[in-house]
């Protein structure tokens, strides 16, 4: 494939092609630059899971969110969390430096399972 094509645009078509160890492999390129376009991430993981490759899907949804963690974009990290928690049962635990009540209420409001401050 080519690195011109826009990383959505590519796993789609490796997803089409049933080639889900390609998409994995582009997917952990991709964590390695640019985070911005969250949105294409959240696109493909909805396409693995269409494709029947859900655990796939939750694995990588998972490493996404750590690597906007160690970034510390919080508000794109907070919008894989929403993902998660509609598409999956995975259990969502925060460990947090954040110990306030509205911190806490925020998290489970937006899906997690528990709310762990430091």
């Amino acid at each position: 494939m080519s690195r011109l094509m826009p990383f959505r645009d590519e796993a789609q078509q490796l997803i089409q092609q049933k080639k889900f160890d390609e998409v994995e492999s582009l997917w952990m390129n991709q964590l390695d630059g640019d985070l911005s376009d969250v949105g294409s991430f959240l696109t493909v993981a909805k396409s693995l899971r269409k494709a029947e490759q859900r655990t796939l899907s939750d694995t990588l949804l998972a490493l996404l969110s750590d690597a906007l963690r160690e970034r510390q974009l919080w508000p794109a990290r907070l919008e894989v969390l929403k993902e998660i928690r509609s598409e999956s049962t995975v259990p969502v635990l925060m460990l947090t430096a954040k110990g306030e009540d509205t911190d806490r209420i925020v998290g489970l409001e937006l899906g997690a399972d528990d709310y762990l401050p430091k």
